[in-house]
């Protein structure tokens, strides 16, 4: 998509305006100046088990705990609010929470949205997650992947129902088939590894072999059933 220099000079005063009118505040304790203060930041701990395996994946690196409150109030938040704004205030916390996990010579690989929910939601927070791992590791980011169905989301589904809804969900940009490289697939959060996996399955498919995850946690199905308030 292209913008004309107009469209980009109104986009930045109305972003200039809304920062006036609304400024940021931390989700936390409602300091003015971040979505996330560096106070906050620094009481949320990396995840202390943070890798495991499952058929499609070698590894899948879980950066925090969903037991931890402030986390899953930052994912639902991610998910379905300002997601660049958050994620770009998460920088020192991201950078903690990666210094455990040893990823080289790969590429990122955002977990992709159909157009229509793109189109509704207006941005792909598992995307803006990539790019922002991308700078702290010094990794390209590349959409590899395309989402051929529409499926339902996953939060509204029992777990049983979740790998069948992921189903041929995913296919390779055709550029990408002949090129031997790793990938790690970014997503902001995996409960039933169903959507993770059938990214990975797809990558398998077309004869890659080193695939990787990242998530920001491993959540609990049950209680990611509503948005927050």
């Amino acid at each position: 998509m292209y913008y004309n220099e107009k469209s980009i000079f109104s986009r930045m005063i109305f972003s200039t305006i809304a920062d006036w009118l609304f400024p940021k505040e931390c989700i936390a304790c409602q300091h003015e100046g971040s979505f996330l203060c560096k106070k906050c930041a620094s009481e949320i701990n990396p995840s202390s088990r943070n890798t495991y395996k499952t058929p499609y994946l070698d590894r899948v690196h879980v950066l925090f705990s969903w037991e931890d409150k402030l986390v899953q109030k930052i994912i639902k938040k991610i998910k379905f609010y300002y997601a660049k704004g958050l994620i770009e205030d998460m920088d020192s916390l991201l950078k903690k929470a990666l210094e455990k996990v040893e990823i080289s010579n790969a590429i990122l690989v955002p977990v992709p949205l159909h157009s229509r929910r793109l189109k509704s939601r207006g941005f792909n927070q598992s995307e803006l997650l990539a790019q922002k791992i991308g700078q702290i590791l010094d990794l390209q980011v590349q959409d590899v992947l395309i989402r051929i169905r529409n499926t339902a989301p996953q939060a509204k589904l029992k777990a049983a129902d979740r790998t069948q809804n992921m189903q041929n969900a995913f296919c390779v940009k055709e550029k990408f088939i002949k090129v031997n490289q790793k990938f790690v697939i970014i997503d902001d959060v995996t409960s039933t590894n169903s959507t993770i996996n059938e990214c990975a399955k797809c990558l398998r498919k077309a004869g890659f072999e080193k695939i990787e995850a990242i998530c920001l946690a491993k959540g609990d199905i049950h209680n990611r059933q509503k948005k927050p308030a």
